[in-house]
């Protein structure tokens, strides 16, 4: 597993799948939670707690809207480490 950031795109790649993000600072990030999905792990929240929180049960609560630019990058770790892929980064 590696995660490569630069000023135009970041590289993930995971159990062999590798994906780039084009990151352009005129489109919006917004994040996307399956709460069907989600099983509670609080990963999310451990590598983000800027991003992201859990409510009393342990479900992730995603931010309401938009991502601050200065958040995208802990808002894709954060996702990435779902391990049942319940957040989406678009």
């Amino acid at each position: 597993m590696f995660t490569t950031v630069s000023r135009c795109c970041a590289t993930l790649c995971l159990d062999g799948v590798t994906v780039v993000v084009l990151l352009r600072k005129e489109e919006i990030v917004r994040i996307v939670a399956d709460l069907e999905v989600c099983q509670s792990f609080a990963l999310c929240a451990l590598t983000a707690p800027e991003v992201y929180s859990n409510d009393d049960d342990g479900y992730v609560i995603a931010p309401n809207g938009d991502v601050a630019p200065e958040l995208e990058g802990p808002a894709l770790e954060g996702a990435r480490m779902c391990p049942v892929k319940a957040l989406r980064v678009e």
